[in-house]
């Protein structure tokens, strides 16, 4: 069955007031969206980050060994089973900007130190992505990972006989998915929807075997 609807889940997270109003709301969101996770990230690969812990009195700490599967990770379509594969954060400070259907591979962290580039350098690279992408056609190859497995490990297998290898390598290996849709959804539902599968509107503006998409 499709990992959409019977496996993914989502969160709805609130707006950040302090963001400036004198620049586009999803260019500015998505570069702070773009620090914020660069630091996080940063904390889970050098291991600094704290277990979290459970229990009022006493406190047990949790295993934090899932934290490994959430950057530079992508779930592999395989008929039978799934596979998976997490790339080297150290090796790969990219995330990925989807848009209309195009995925960009875009460099938000500095690769020497893991440190998130200025803001003003990820807005631009944002403003650069949605300007490629709005001057060409929409692209649907997004919606071959809301498919069933099977037929989602035979529409990879035919991207890579077509010689897709090196750009699934790119999309696979970013460390998260960020996604700017134009819909603006205003109800809980519309909002859930369009963040749970992307609606009727938004689907092909996914890769859903990613591990985070924003």
């Amino acid at each position: 069955d499709p990992v959409v609807i019977n496996v993914s889940y989502f969160f709805h997270l609130s707006d950040d007031p302090t963001l400036p109003s004198d620049r586009p709301l999803n260019v500015t969101r998505g570069a702070a969206i773009m620090s914020s996770v660069a630091e996080f990230r940063k904390l889970i690969c050098s291991g600094a980050f704290p277990a979290e812990q459970i229990g009022r009195k006493t406190k047990t700490p949790l295993c934090s060994v899932a934290f490994k599967y959430m950057f530079n990770a992508s779930r592999v379509p395989k008929r039978e089973q799934d596979s998976y594969r997490i790339y080297d954060p150290s090796l790969h400070s990219h995330c990925i900007v989807a848009r209309k259907g195009h995925f960009f591979a875009v460099e938000f962290v500095d690769p020497s130190t893991g440190d998130p580039l200025p803001l003003d350098a990820l807005e631009q690279s944002i403003q650069e992505c949605i300007a490629r992408a709005d001057a060409a056609p929409a692209l649907e190859l997004g919606w071959l990972t809301s498919n069933n497995r099977d037929a989602c490990a035979d529409a990879r297998d035919a991207l890579l006989q077509a010689g897709a290898h090196d750009a699934l390598v790119k999309l696979e290996s970013g460390a998260f998915l960020l996604c700017l849709d134009d819909q603006e959804p205003v109800s809980r539902k519309q909002c859930g929807e369009l963040f749970w599968h992307g609606g009727t509107t938004s689907g092909m503006n996914r890769w859903f075997d990613k591990s985070v998409q924003i």
